[in-house]
């Protein structure tokens, strides 16, 4: 099992921006924080044995204010960030799904506490 702790993802609807050519791609903001991201993982797990099973992934997110907001909009950006750094092959093997909105960061920056187990 890892436990990772992540400053919060860019929202889904922040994510995807058109370029001039009109093809959506990452924005700026996300891939600020896909790199961060990145990071941060390396830093906390400077060996990662990729699961090749089922996984089971475990969200808490403690957002840095009381704004309303869709817990769901940050587990894509999450789910990829987690594959890129090769914690599992690809997200089609994530069979369960739990987000939970935990309680408000105290920093007022953001994070999630994401836990990955095999099942």
């Amino acid at each position: 099992m890892y436990t990772i702790k992540l400053p919060c993802p860019v929202s889904a609807n922040q994510r995807l921006i058109k370029s001039k050519t009109g093809i959506l791609i990452n924005s700026a903001k996300y891939r600020d924080w896909h790199n961060l991201a990145l990071f941060q993982i390396k830093n906390q797990f400077p060996k990662i044995e990729t699961l090749t099973g089922h996984i089971k992934l475990s969200v808490e997110v403690h957002f840095k204010d009381k704004r309303r907001r869709d817990i769901d909009n940050i587990v894509k950006g999450l789910q990829d960030v987690l594959t890129e750094a090769e914690f599992f092959i690809d997200d089609c093997q994530i069979d369960e799904l739990f987000v939970k909105r935990a309680e408000i960061d105290k920093d007022k920056k953001g994070y999630v506490i994401v836990f990955i187990d095999e099942i």
